[in-house]
């Protein structure tokens, strides 16, 4: 545990401008099977210790939002044939955090808080999706936990999250699930000071100059964290894998003139695209750049990060 906590430090610094490390959140769209997903831990775990001047995340998703109907997640149901043996899909999500926590820091989308007070403690960074921004039941999980959780915008694009960065930052009262004692109870929050803004694109990509800028006009109004995190994929990449690559490419741009950009996204798993629910080495849900893209990218953000220094 005393490892995971340092994770969470050492993110809170990079989120809050104390660092000039850059934050790389990368990973499957979503966790399908234990072999891949062992298969791209070993692949991080290898790969972090190169780059001293990043912060590696395995994008650790159990649960899949859905706009209207599909696949819910690993953790509802591991088989894939709608049996949904949500036990087996708790005890072998449980399974797979346990090994791997502790070595490599991971992030979630929190989604269901049932589930999250399951599994909230394995991990050292969190995001809220698109389609719960303003939920004040999401709201309420995210002021629950000590650590850095990221706010995406709407699915439209718009900044529908920045009432929940200034909301979540305020002391509240809210109802807390035991798992061991199988018990609820009301509890206290102090606030979340370390909740940041993710751009995930929406009708259009977002992630260009002008966006950032009245992003930043926003934060600055309302008082809130400065950190904004890129989302390479999703409304940004048009859903196209491929199309994180061009939109890492004008990212890495611009990182140099704005110390606002704390980290990228990246959905990426062992081979590029998607595949059907046999598929192992690919995604079955969202299409993901290969892991060899993946190396490419963070190696050219390493070496930009490395003049960024010099500036701030």
């Amino acid at each position: 545990m005393k490892k995971v906590l340092f994770f969470r430090k050492k993110i809170k610094t990079i989120v809050n401008g104390k660092s000039n490390k850059f934050l790389i959140i990368t990973g499957p769209c979503s966790i399908h099977n234990y072999i891949s997903c062992k298969k791209y831990y070993k692949f991080l775990k290898k790969e972090t210790p190169k780059y001293k001047n990043l912060f590696i995340i395995m994008r650790f998703y159990l649960e899949k939002p859905r706009t209207t109907v599909g696949w819910k997640g690993f953790v509802y149901d591991p088989d894939l044939n709608n049996s949904f043996n949500y036990k087996k899909g708790i005890y072998y999500s449980k399974f797979l955090l346990k090994k791997m926590y502790n070595t490599i820091p991971l992030g979630t989308e929190f989604l269901s808080p049932y589930i999250f007070d399951v599994i909230k403690k394995y991990f050292c960074f969190g995001a809220i999706g698109a389609r719960t921004a303003e939920s004040q039941l999401h709201r309420e999980m995210a002021a629950k936990v000590n650590y850095c959780v990221g706010f995406k915008n709407a699915l439209n694009g718009e900044f529908v999250f920045i009432n929940s960065l200034i909301a979540v930052k305020q002391p509240s009262v809210c109802v807390n699930y035991c798992v061991k004692s199988n018990k609820a109870n009301l509890i206290k929050t102090k606030g979340n000071f370390n909740c940041l803004s993710i751009l995930r694109g929406g009708n259009f990509p977002n992630y260009k100059i002008n966006n950032i800028i009245e992003l930043i006009y926003k934060q600055i109004k309302n008082k809130i964290n400065k950190g904004i995190i890129i989302d390479l994929s999703h409304g940004n990449s048009i859903k196209k894998y491929n199309n994180q690559i061009f939109c890492f490419n004008y990212v890495i741009k611009i990182i140099l003139f704005f110390p606002q950009l704390s980290g990228v996204m990246i959905e990426s798993h062992l081979k590029s695209g998607v595949g059907n629910l046999n598929s192992v080495n690919k995604s079955i849900t969202d299409s993901c750049i290969s892991i060899k893209n993946t190396k490419k990218i963070i190696k050219n953000i390493n070496l930009i990060m490395h003049k960024r220094k010099s500036y701030y």
